[in-house]
């Protein structure tokens, strides 16, 4: 299970409630085991990250997300669901898998630090999907400590 302190108020450990809302706009689907973590503000999801493809210590990990109010999220948010992955399950590698046509969704990734990886041909109906990919050594997030009090600032993104 995810560790998030007790003091990080709006967020839900909640996999499939997570999983569904993030699903519900990417036409993916939600599977039972899959981590799903997020950040409620008034009662409803406004940010979302699900992980699932987990391949095992020193693997890798698909993430999957959902942002309807960037400003809903901080930079202790960002420590959290980076946390999660590469020192909780001890992986390597994050990946996001992005429609080609989705410049909103791309330019949030490479912000955050992830970094083209390939193009798969046809991987959806109306286009291909670009592989996006982030190692531990590369992340941003992991170089301050959850104690920094600027972790709990609102980010520009």
């Amino acid at each position: 299970m995810l560790w998030i302190p007790e003091d990080f108020s709006g967020f839900t450990q909640d996999s499939e409630l997570v999983g569904k809302w993030v699903c519900e706009k990417s036409g993916g689907s939600y599977h039972q085991g899959a981590t799903g973590i997020g950040i409620v503000k008034h009662g409803k999801l406004e940010v979302g990250i699900m992980y699932d493809g987990y391949t095992g210590r020193g693997g890798s990990i698909m993430m999957s997300s959902r942002c309807d109010n960037p400003k809903a999220t901080s930079k202790w948010f960002y420590w959290a669901i980076f946390d999660y992955p590469f020192n909780q399950l001890g992986v390597k590698r994050c990946s996001v898998l992005v429609h080609e046509n989705n410049e909103r969704a791309l330019n949030l990734n490479k912000k955050l630090g992830f970094v083209g990886d390939t193009v798969i041909k046809d991987y959806f109906p109306d286009g291909d999907a670009v592989l996006l990919a982030m190692y531990k050594k590369d992340c941003k997030w992991l170089k301050e400590s959850r104690n920094d009090k600027t972790l709990g600032t609102r980010t520009s993104t």
